[in-house]
């Protein structure tokens, strides 16, 4: 697990050939674009798959002002949140609107993909998806070498495919009730 975003940063710049750094302050090009893109890279990487260490569970506070239409609640969503996960009940139909959730239950609890800005929260296969999205965004100016980055863009790729084979496996998943027709289908 990385110790700091410089951990992430370096090994990115690693994949491009770049010079490494030791704190994110340094004067240059590198460090500036790393500082004004690393926001983006970060929750860009966290939203694209329902990574287990950036997973939380809450009860939403339900709005005062209701849906002009088409829902009966409003609910606020955390302002950490970047990525809807999972509906409790299941059966609740919902709606992400701006930093709200729309449903017609009254009490709603969710699942959600949260920014994590703490890098030792990261687990592996997260600090090398960031590494090699960073390093594929700043292989672009640093070394103007297009097909660097498409070659980075497909290890990232690939690296998002891993995460979620390893979440499959890792993941005893929710117990779905069967529908009739299904259950039928199976003789149950």
């Amino acid at each position: 697990m990385p110790e700091s975003i410089v951990d992430i940063v370096n090994r990115a710049l690693d994949y491009i050939g770049q010079q490494t750094l030791v704190n994110l302050d340094e004067p240059g090009p590198n460090p500036a674009k790393v500082r004004r893109i690393w926001p983006l890279v970060r929750d860009a990487v966290l939203r694209e798959h329902g990574w287990k260490c950036a997973t939380r569970r809450i009860q939403l506070n339900e709005l005062r002002e209701k849906p002009v239409f088409g829902f009966k609640c409003r609910f606020q969503l955390p302002p950490d949140f970047l990525r809807l996960v999972d509906v409790f009940p299941s059966e609740a139909r919902v709606e992400v609107e701006g930093d709200s959730l729309l449903s017609d239950l009254p009490e709603l609890s969710i699942a959600y993909v949260s920014r994590v800005e703490n890098p030792r929260l990261f687990d592996a296969a997260l600090s090398e998806a960031l590494s090699l999205k960073l390093a594929a965004e700043l292989a672009y100016g640093a070394s103007a070498s297009m097909s660097l980055a498409q070659q980075l863009e497909e290890k990232y790729r690939q690296k998002l495919r891993d995460a979620r084979g390893y979440d499959a496996r890792e993941s005893g998943g929710a117990q779905r009730t069967l529908g009739s027709w299904a259950s039928a289908k199976l003789g149950l």
